[in-house]
Formats: structure tokens, C-alpha cells, sequence
């Protein structure tokens, strides 16, 4: 069998990588899908996919799963699936494996650093050039006592919620199903039109992507922080954009790779996509990743 890594050589110590060529041969391909499926086309061999989306693109292409014969399989380097087309797999019977729960902790720590940012000003604080100028402009809240919603209670809902807790926040959640937890169940509409922080921590799917309109967008206090786990995929951002620049909105926080903090006026939180990223997460990606496989 061959195992093709599209993906960068270098993120993988030699001890993984022998571990690996236990199950098959190992060919490390192009950034560029183009030239990966030409090879691919060639190889009439059983085959599985290893898959890096930071890499090669969060759109798996299709051309590959349609035409490339004796693939067996995809093993995503992330949580995510929904950069591959799971329908066209099923049908062509390619089993279609990620890395569950592997960043859980440090993306839900990176998304609570987003609230204290937003809380303190600090967007406002980098581009005022950290002139200490005390002005209404400026002024912060704290968090304790405040109402903090969690739309969607996973793994990094669920870690968020402990760590809101932990600073004597009020945690309210909404999910599909109620869970056996501390935390209070609300309504949607209930917790986008109460809560003073909310975190959008849900996976994307057909589903959710109908979730969050613009009328719980627009319901939302003008004293409401609103910190999104998926960047612009589920929410309309444009709204939210424009509430921040006119003060309707006191913070929105998001991951933009590439998207420089003076693209946004007011106090908007940007970031590229770096909650993963912790030494952690990426030993605990190795190890499940070599499991999976």
C-alpha cells in the first residue's frame, strides 16, 4: 500500500515516520492538487491519503476522490471534515478519518484569550499606539458576574465553560440536546438576547451553517461580546463588523488568516488561525494521528 502525505515533510520527527512505513510505502506530494493528482491518476495500487489542509488547501478536491482508483482512505491532520466532501466518499466507499478532541484545550484557551482582549480593549489599545489616554473610548469591563453563552457545549465548549466558571462568570449553554452538566440550558433566541459574552463554538455542517441568523445577530445587547470558534463560516460577519464600528456592539473576535488588525474599526479581535497551535496539541495530534492510522 502506498501512504501519500500531501502535506509538509518537516512537521513529522523520524520516529512517526517509521512508525508509519510499517503500514506502507511513504511519498510526500506537492502543496499544488494539480500536480498530486497526476500522480495519483498513475498509481493503480491501494492507497490512503494523509491530508493537510493548512497545506494543500481547506477544499479537498473532488477530481481525486472521482477518478483516482484503489483509494481507501483519508486521514485529515484536523477535527474539521467539512472541507471534504463526506457524501461523495460515502458513496465511493472511502472511509474519511480526523484527529477527535486532539486541540480541545488550546483552542478553547486561544478563544477565552479573546475575551479578555475584547474586555480590556486591547485591539483599541495597539491601534491607539498604547497612548494612555483615559477615555470613554477605552474604558473596560470585567468579567466576573457577567452572562457568558456557549452556543454548542463539545469538547471546547465544554472547556470553555470551565474556565468561565472558574473566574466566577454565570455560564449559560444551548445545544442541540441538553447535557448533564452544572451550566444553565437556555434558548437560542433567549441566549443571544441576554448574554454579555457569547462563544459560537460549533462544528460546520448543512446543519448549523442555517443556524445563526441575522435576526439573533441583531438581537444581541449593544454591551454583547461576541467571540466566533469557526471565523465568518457561520455567521453573517458584515453585521457584526458594522455593529462594532458604530458601538453597537461592545466586541466581535475571530480567526482571519492574513487579515491585518487595521482592517477592522472598533474593538475587533483579529487573528490568524493559531488556536491549535500550542506544542501540546501538536504531540497529541502525532500520537492520535499514528493511532488512527
Amino acid at each position: 500500500m502506498n501512504i501519500y502525505f500531501i502535506s509538509e515533510k518537516n512537521i513529522f520527527n523520524s520516529e512517526y515516520l517509521k512508525n508509519i512505513s510499517n503500514f506502507g510505502n511513504i511519498i510526500f506530494m506537492s502543496e499544488n492538487n494539480d500536480d498530486n493528482y497526476k500522480v495519483l491518476m498513475e498509481d493503480t495500487m491501494q492507497k490512503v491519503i494523509v491530508y493537510d489542509p493548512d497545506y494543500a488547501g481547506w477544499n479537498f478536491p473532488n477530481n481525486i476522490l472521482n477518478n483516482v482508483d484503489n483509494l481507501k482512505a483519508i486521514f485529515l491532520g484536523t477535527t474539521d471534515k467539512s472541507y471534504v466532501d463526506l457524501k461523495l466518499c460515502d458513496r465511493k466507499s472511502i472511509d474519511v478519518i480526523n484527529i477527535p478532541r486532539y486541540a480541545s484545550n488550546s483552542v478553547a484557551e486561544y478563544l477565552v484569550m479573546y475575551m479578555f482582549a475584547l474586555a480590556n480593549k486591547i485591539p483599541l489599545q495597539i491601534k491607539n499606539e498604547n497612548r494612555q489616554i483615559f477615555t470613554n473610548e477605552l474604558m473596560q469591563i470585567e468579567l466576573s458576574d457577567k452572562k457568558v453563552g456557549i452556543v454548542g457545549l463539545g469538547n471546547i465548549g465544554t472547556r470553555i465553560a470551565e474556565i468561565c466558571f472558574g473566574i466566577g462568570m454565570n455560564v449559560y449553554y444551548w445545544n442541540r440536546t441538553k447535557k448533564q452538566c452544572k451550566y444553565n440550558y437556555i434558548s437560542l433566541d433567549k441566549l443571544f438576547e441576554d448574554c454579555d459574552v457569547i462563544f459560537i463554538c460549533l462544528s460546520i455542517n448543512d446543519e448549523t451553517k442555517q443556524l445563526i441568523n441575522d435576526e439573533l445577530l441583531n438581537s444581541m445587547k449593544k454591551s454583547c461580546i461576541l467571540i466566533s470558534g469557526t471565523g465568518k463560516q457561520l455567521i453573517n460577519s458584515k453585521i457584526i463588523e458594522e455593529k462594532v464600528k458604530n458601538n453597537a456592539l461592545f466586541g466581535y473576535a475571530l480567526e482571519s488568516p492574513d487579515t491585518p488588525l487595521s482592517t477592522y474599526e472598533g474593538n475587533v479581535m483579529v487573528t490568524s488561525e493559531y488556536g491549535w497551535f500550542t506544542k501540546e496539541a501538536s504531540k497529541l495530534r502525532l500520537k492520535n494521528g499514528m493511532m488512527q492510522l
